[in-house]
């Protein structure tokens, strides 16, 4: 098993947004482009394959519980708040994402509750939610990792 990380890191995801340029005042204006919500359905398709699509965005992934889609690549789970899913995606069936706090995170479909915390370099049990954050137990130590989630 490779425990790479994907081949962006959250700032460089962050840097490289796509822009469009735009005339105002004779001045070229950068914005930032949104993904329309059916272009983000088939995305969060293709990431998630085996989701039932929800309403407004939500899928329930079986493994992974109900997740929000419509800001691919960023996306939003109950528990977690809001990831950013890595560049590589389902790159082996491995799942790569960032949350703040606790960095990259890999998972994969036969792993989930398991994943590999980047920053620790170990594997750890997601125990779930206590007192609003998010609790993992580290195979190898025992250890409690705590980190809150990102909720905005």
């Amino acid at each position: 098993e490779s425990n790479q990380r994907p081949l962006a890191t959250h700032q460089e995801t962050r840097s490289n947004r796509r822009v469009h340029p735009e005339k105002t005042n004779e001045k070229t204006t950068p914005r930032l482009v949104r993904v329309r919500p059916i272009e983000s359905d088939r995305l969060a398709a293709k990431f998630f394959p085996e989701a039932t699509r929800l309403l407004a965005g939500w899928s329930w992934v079986p493994w992974l519980g109900h997740i929000y889609t419509r800001n691919l690549p960023w996306l939003y789970h109950n528990d977690f708040g809001w990831m950013l899913i890595g560049i590589e995606g389902t790159h082996g069936g491995d799942y790569w994402f960032f949350m703040d706090g606790l960095g990259w995170l890999k998972t994969s479909l036969t792993e989930f509750p398991q994943m590999y915390l980047q920053q620790y370099d170990r594997w750890a049990d997601y125990l779930g939610m206590e007192n609003g954050l998010c609790r993992f137990r580290c195979l190898q130590t025992k250890d409690i990792i705590e980190a809150k989630p990102t909720k905005r």
